[in-house]
């Protein structure tokens, strides 16, 4: 009984396998029809026997039905979308029974195919978005592994080419010039994207100067290969001046004194630069020096730390900041005694507290006093027999407005001295007039330097100076009419005009004179200065002795050992 129910059952299973191959078979023999109607060209019964096709054989063979479908569409009412649909709904009917059944209905694919490339290739021609359209078509094909021509190929290769180029031509910009190079590595306009691929970055640059734009500029591998380095590129000198400018303006903007210094630091090294053709070395190095200077001074903080004085004075050259760390040492030296063959001068804290001269076998001593705000407050004159005393007064702003000098003993007045201000509370002019009819009468620029004296006797000039600065505030010229007597030899000298040079680093080096005589003989004479390494004036004709922080103590004149002036400090 069981072995009769078996047998039964495989009966029924060949049966049901049989029927459905034999179904299988109708189905694949009705799209096989419609793949002859297209073969043949009878585009009209294709259209009806697909009408007619039942839905389980269009789901069935449903890629084969879909790719002649999309052939249908494209030989009759071509489009774009056809075009773009074709490649991939050939790749899943290959994979699908479509070999089969050009196999069973003896079909050679071939002449479809090729009407189908040849209608697609007249659809890319007359695209209006031959770019986009393009890309599309090489994709697919290559996507499909499609047994594309290589002809036709080409053909899409240098549409999209020509596409790519026209589309830079009408809106140019970096990422369509890479995507040029990633697609065409040797392309037919791989000079013009060269070319304008450089544009854009030196175009960028310009419009916004930042980090990231400059280092898309030089670091740029495929500009730096094609033209066989960067410095071989168009506009690169114009962009590192650019850079050049703009790292300096980093240092400019910094607030803070180690960000000034950071920056600094990157324009000294930067490798973009080219090495010695930094435009602003004058500025930097101006800059570098106030910014160490600043950074050192609140690291000297005790005695100990004054030799850093030294090391600056070595390394940096600005007169202006040379003086100041000089100045350093003030807050440290609690008396200083400067001692010459001809004087000695007493300092307390800085201030000068005592000053004795000797002229002509006569003393002259000099002892100062000062307000609680260190500003003074008068001197005592002793000079032989003779005792004076000077005072000065301040007005409301604390400003030395008035300058009285008396004989001691008489109490009657020698001087009186008047200053006004200008609004910036600077002196703005003073007036020295002796009580034996002698006036001198000064003028002075915005920033408090002398520009113009005049010396009167009774309403008489006698004499008269004006002086010319620069906009850095230092003297360029001076010219004086001298005093002369009433009977003046023809050698005296009647006028003088000085001119001031000065180093890059704000030393007077030079001053020439020409002397105007009574006779109207002109002589010229100039003076020259010296300086040591750490910016000291010296005199060539003299020895100098220095402490650990690089000023001088002592100088002694070569030929005589007792002409010597010295510093002494406790």
């Amino acid at each position: 009984m069981i072995k009769k129910s078996l047998s039964l059952v495989a009966i029924f299973i060949i049966s049901m396998t049989i029927g459905t191959s034999q179904l299988m078979a109708q189905k694949q023999d009705r799209v096989g029809k419609l793949l002859k109607f297209l073969s043949d060209n009878e585009i009209e019964k294709f259209q009806k026997g697909r009408e007619k096709l039942d839905e389980k054989t269009a789901q069935t063979f449903a890629a084969e039905v879909e790719l002649m479908d999309i052939m249908t569409r494209l030989w009759t009412q071509p489009d774009s979308k056809s075009a773009i649909d074709y490649y991939p709904a050939y790749a899943k009917a290959v994979k699908g029974s479509l070999p089969a059944i050009c196999n069973e209905t003896e079909i050679d694919f071939g002449p479809l195919r090729d009407r189908t490339n040849s209608v697609i290739t007249e659809i890319l021609d007359a695209s209006n978005d031959k770019l986009s359209l393009s890309k599309q078509l090489i994709e697919g094909a290559k996507n499909g592994k499609y047994p594309i021509p290589q002809a036709q190929m080409d053909i899409f290769y240098k549409t999209r080419e020509d596409a790519l180029m026209k589309d830079l031509e009408e809106k140019s910009s970096t990422a369509k010039c890479e995507n040029y190079f990633n697609e065409f590595p040797e392309g037919k306009y791989k000079v013009q994207f060269m070319s304008e691929y450089n544009q854009l970055l030196y175009n960028s640059v310009k419009r916004a100067p930042t980090h990231a734009n400059f280092k898309n500029f030089f670091d740029n591998i495929t500009l730096n290969r094609y033209y066989n380095g960067m410095s071989n590129r168009k506009y690169t000198p114009e962009v590192r001046a650019l850079y050049d400018d703009y790292l300096f303006s980093m240092i400019q903007q910094a607030g803070a004194l180690a960000s000034k210094k950071q920056c600094i630091d990157e324009y000294e090294n930067a490798v973009y630069l080219e090495e010695g053709k930094r435009k602003h070395t004058v500025e930097l190095e101006y800059t570098k020096d106030s910014v160490d200077y600043e950074l050192m001074k609140p690291e000297i903080n005790s005695s100990s730390k004054l030799e850093l004085i030294q090391g600056f004075l070595l390394t940096h050259k600005y007169r202006e900041f040379r003086d100041k760390a000089h100045e350093l040492r003030s807050q440290f030296e609690d008396s200083v005694i400067w001692i010459t063959p001809s004087s000695t001068k007493y300092y307390k804290k800085g201030m000068l507290m005592k000053s004795e001269a000797k002229l002509n076998n006569k003393i002259t001593t000099e002892v100062y006093s000062y307000l609680p705000n260190g500003k003074p407050a008068g001197i005592d004159i002793t000079s032989g027999n003779m005792q004076f005393h000077t005072s000065f007064f301040y007005d409301a702003q604390d400003r030395c407005a008035q300058e009285i000098q008396i004989n001691t003993k008489t109490k009657k007045e020698i001087y009186k001295r008047e200053r006004t201000f200008n609004a910036g509370g600077t002196v703005q002019s003073d007036s020295l007039k002796y009580t034996d009819g002698k006036l001198i009468l000064r003028s002075y620029n915005r920033q408090g330097k002398l520009i113009e004296e005049k010396e009167y006797h009774k309403d008489v000039m006698l004499s008269s100076t004006v002086h010319q600065y620069d906009s850095k505030g230092e003297k360029v010229k001076s010219q004086y009419v001298l005093p002369l007597p009433k009977n003046p030899l023809p050698t005296q000298i009647s006028s003088r005009t000085d001119v001031y040079e000065y180093d890059k680093y704000g030393y007077l080096t030079k001053i020439v004179s020409t002397q105007i005589l009574v006779n109207n003989e002109k002589r010229i004479c100039s003076q020259y200065f010296m300086y040591d390494e750490y910016g000291n004036q010296i005199d060539s004709d003299m020895y100098y002795e220095y402490d650990p922080t690089g000023q001088w103590i002592r100088k002694t004149a070569k030929n005589n050992p007792e002409i010597t002036e010295q510093k002494v400090v406790k």
